[in-house]
């Protein structure tokens, strides 16, 4: 993939998980005891793995063409990273 898709789809996928932080906040805030404990761990990995992605996506796009060959396998698995724990983060609150 070249450095321009790559950025636009982890810009994307920064999007979506943005609107999913707003989406579990309202269920943190409406949780209690040790569920509101859960949910607050989760949301603060979505909110660092949601920045993570930011920084990939502005590291890509400032990379040149032969920078983004030489970094293109390890920000592709980095991105993969991301979204396996962007998904480890949600099961929490779909218990």
């Amino acid at each position: 993939m070249a450095v321009k898709g790559f950025a636009e789809q982890v810009q994307q996928q920064q999007e979506v998980w943005q609107a999913q932080i707003k989406d579990y906040q309202a269920k943190l805030e409406a949780a209690s005891g040790q569920a509101k404990e859960e949910y607050a761990k989760a949301l603060a990995q979505l909110q660092a793995q949601s920045e993570a992605a930011k920084g990939l996506a502005a590291q890509a796009q400032a990379a040149g063409e032969t920078a983004w060959n030489d970094m293109k396998t390890a920000s592709e698995k980095a991105f993969a990273e991301m979204q396996k724990g962007w998904a480890d983060a949600l099961s929490r609150f779909n218990k």
